[in-house]
């Protein structure tokens, strides 16, 4: 039996980062994967949405390049060389990961494991060998996989989860009915109609990316209405059928007013969440508590078996890579001894006796979206009094030389303190520039404090200053 200080099963953003930071630090780790290294992540979610966002921007720019002065005839889409874009991309981010993991001597073994009493885990290799290995600790990032809902004609061709549409050669779609207005049904919805695409969003709930904060969704739905996107809020998908040349007919229906409608599509893809997956990672007589269908942690990420850890999407309820990644620092950290944290996941302000997420929130369309902290509502609704200040991208002088730049940065302050606790942006950039924002909350920085410092002009960054001082009028 193979001994090893630590033993990370998954390897995406929490279990590679948790298995470097380990070996790092002198650890013998063995992490393993079943499918690629680099998780959903790199392989079927963020690496590949962002390469399909990008080519797609380019796409869409170029055939209006005319309005820059470029005059540009013929332009065309080479689907098959926009898939090798993006396959590049992933390959390259996945060797990257491969070799720092080879580099500090991190043991990698593809197979799927399984945890037996007294940490003892069992693998079975991809070839078909049987493997059994022992550790001190073991963390648990197996990650989550698409819920498919049991609509009739769910199992039609044509019929998609967003890891067949980002990593399979598809036929070119012509129309796509994306069924969930979340973050992963808006992005892909967001490129395919950068492409052209004709696009048809069916959304349970009475706004797009519920989780955001209202303001932000009724944004976002302006601009997609506005894009062409065809949106039907408060309504869901009763069943899928084939109809003449292969095409699916979406019946659909108005949960309050309870009409019936249908349309019809050559694909239809399913985004209406993701599980943990948990499929045999336990053997039978090895039982871990669960809570709504994610394996149960505490605080500090410890399951209740002892020296059981589990990170990111198998347990969390943020699932996004960097809170991952984050939450595979901490538990390393612990695991070590370390009494500093390089990371933090929420900041209480000494004035403020609250605690205050500092996680990043992004969505990568155009104009981005990228919150941290508290909206004005959630503030409020915590019984804080809060001071806000809000700009409009369009005054931009840098947001001028882009025709479709607009939106807005919103920041939320404490009203006796002057300590910012949230941020919104709706504007180009903003995915790179709510780190400024993150920063500022977790050293509990106060608006003065924030306009102490100079923004290079001109830049998207000036219309945070410019919030800020408008927080203060």
């Amino acid at each position: 039996m193979d001994e090893f200080d630590l033993i990370v099963i998954g390897a995406g953003p929490g279990g590679y980062t948790a298995a470097l930071r380990a070996a790092e630090n002198g650890l013998n780790v063995a992490i393993i994967e079943k499918r690629q290294i680099g998780g959903t992540c790199i392989n079927f979610g963020c690496i590949p949405t962002k390469a399909l966002i990008h080519a797609s921007r380019i796409y869409n720019i170029t055939t209006k390049s005319n309005h820059y002065g470029v005059v540009a005839k013929d332009i065309s889409l080479d689907k098959d060389l926009v898939m090798e874009f993006k396959d590049g991309i992933i390959e390259s981010s996945r060797d990257e990961i491969y070799q720092e993991l080879l580099k500090n001597g991190v043991t990698i073994i593809m197979g799927t494991a399984t945890i037996f009493p007294y940490l003892q885990v069992q693998v079975i290799t991809n070839d078909g060998k049987e493997l059994d290995l022992s550790a001190k600790d073991i963390i648990i990032a197996t990650g989550a996989r698409t819920i498919m809902p049991k609509i009739p004609g769910i199992d039609l061709p044509g019929v998609l989860t967003s890891t067949q549409l980002l990593s399979e050669q598809q036929e070119l779609l012509t129309d796509l009915v994306v069924i969930g207005g979340g973050v992963v049904g808006i992005e892909c919805a967001y490129f395919m109609r950068k492409f052209h695409q004709n696009i048809t969003i069916i959304e349970m709930n009475n706004r797009l990316l519920p989780p955001m904060d209202p303001e932000i969704s009724k944004e976002i739905y302006n601009y997609a209405v506005k894009d062409g996107m065809e949106i039907h809020l408060n309504s869901v998908v009763d069943k899928i059928e084939q109809v003449e040349d292969g095409k699916l007919l979406c019946t659909y229906r108005n949960l309050e007013t309870q009409e019936i409608n249908t349309v019809i599509a050559s694909h239809v893809l399913v985004a209406i969440g993701r599980a943990p997956c948990i499929d045999n990672l336990f053997a039978l007589n090895c039982h871990v508590e669960m809570i709504n269908g994610r394996i149960k942690v505490n605080k500090s990420f410890k399951t209740s078996i002892d020296h059981v850890y589990a990170v990111g999407d198998v347990s969390s309820d943020i699932q996004l890579a960097h809170v991952a990644a984050a939450q595979g620092h901490v538990v390393v950290e612990q695991i070590l001894k370390k009494a500093e944290r390089t990371v933090m996941l929420s900041t209480v302000p000494s004035c403020l006796f609250i605690e205050l997420p500092i996680v990043p929130s992004c969505i990568y369309l155009s104009p981005e979206i990228a919150t941290v902290g508290l909206s004005e509502a959630e503030a409020r609704e915590k019984g804080l009094q809060v001071r806000c200040g809000k700009y409009s991208i369009k005054a931009n002088l840098k947001a001028m030389i882009d025709s479709d730049a607009y939106g807005y940065i919103k920041v939320v302050f404490e009203e006796r303190s002057d300590v910012l606790i949230g941020a919104q942006m709706v504007c180009p950039r903003a995915t790179d520039m709510i780190g400024e924002m993150a920063t500022a909350i977790a050293n509990g920085l106060t608006s003065r404090q924030l306009l102490y410092a100079m923004r290079a002009h001109p830049t998207y960054n000036e219309a945070i200053a410019m919030a800020v001082e408008n927080s203060r009028k």
